[in-house]
């Protein structure tokens, strides 16, 4: 990864974000993640399902991160600035800082406005617990720890895994991190296979 792609990466990601009309890989690959879920689940045992666990996550990351090789091996055989152009882009889809930003800001917008009812319902994009009889002090601290972990999670592992080993690498790691974040319970349902 060159520093000039990396930049252009941030530069893509803090103007454009992650517009709602593209569709991200993150969510293609939550969407396989249950694909192939479902098809482990219908063909394996309540005793198998952690051999099941390990044949989805090579069934969701390898994947990933060679599909992702392959989009740049033919962008650089298209030519040299498409190949750049979309590495970029590609490597934009890794992090969340406009995003992250974007959500929480409409927490706090609310919360300046009192309108308790907005930072709720904004809450509850950004976080997975109830927020319904959360006060204006348990929104904050929620919002806190939200962009406290998504800052890792978003911004500053995905540009580790950038810098490591390029976009392959940074996707690989958005297909682990979607994994953990749908499968990765230790509750009746997935204990095993999670």
């Amino acid at each position: 990864m060159t520093p000039t792609i990396f930049l252009g990466a941030y530069i893509i990601d803090i103007i454009v974000g992650d517009p709602c009309w593209f569709p991200h890989p993150v969510a293609i690959i939550g969407r396989w993640t249950r694909f192939v879920e479902g098809k482990i689940r219908a063909h394996t045992t309540r005793a198998s399902e952690k051999k099941g666990g390990i044949i989805l996550w090579f069934s969701v990351v390898i994947p990933t991160f060679f599909i992702t090789c392959g989009i740049i091996k033919i962008s650089f055989f298209i030519g040299a600035l498409f190949g750049i152009i979309m590495t970029a882009l590609l490597a934009s889809l890794t992090l969340a800082a406009r995003s992250l930003y974007e959500e929480s800001r409409v927490v706090i917008v609310a919360l300046t406005r009192g309108d308790m009812e907005a930072a709720r319902k904004g809450l509850s994009m950004i976080v997975g617990r109830d927020t319904e009889s959360l006060d204006e002090a348990e929104i904050l601290r929620a919002v806190i720890e939200t962009v406290s972990e998504n800052l890792s999670d978003g911004i500053v592992a995905p540009m580790l895994y950038l810098t490591v080993g390029g976009v392959p690498l940074a996707m690989a790691y958005k297909a682990v991190n979607t994994l953990d974040s749908m499968v990765g319970y230790r509750n009746a349902r997935y204990r095993d296979i999670g």
